[in-house]
């Protein structure tokens, strides 16, 4: 059986994928438990160009997006290199980042400011970002 779907069927599941996944973002940011220290860890290589994608939310404030472009070919140490980069600069005073291992960084956040809570998305084939 050959079926032919429409492009507007397509925009239609590819918009309600878009609101699916938005809602349950949200959830996710808003069941989350608030730490004051969190690790991220990269495996794999990026085997295609893409981004990966940081929201940090501290306790009782605005998520903050933040974007780490990756380029094909790029290791673990180097994507870790670079999330140290953005986030050092992004998050700002309070909290300190630091990549302590080729590919684990590490986020604390001092008394001064509120706990938080991260949340990553990659969109790059053969690279895996998690939280721990």
């Amino acid at each position: 059986m050959n079926r032919r779907i429409s492009v507007r069927s397509l925009v239609r599941m590819s918009l309600a994928s878009l609101l699916l996944a938005a809602l349950w973002g949200a959830t996710l940011a808003e069941g989350a438990a608030f730490v004051d220290k969190i690790k991220i860890v990269a495996d794999g290589k990026a085997k295609s160009n893409g981004i990966v994608t940081i929201v940090f939310t501290p306790e009782g404030g605005t998520a903050k997006e933040i974007k780490v472009t990756v380029a094909k070919g790029m290791k673990e140490q180097e994507i870790c290199r670079d999330i140290d980069k953005e986030l050092t600069i992004a998050l700002g005073e309070g909290y300190e980042v630091k990549q302590y291992d080729p590919d684990k960084i590490k986020v604390e956040s001092s008394s001064k400011v509120p706990k938080f809570t991260l949340t990553v998305t990659e969109d790059v084939e053969g690279l895996g970002v998690q939280i721990k």
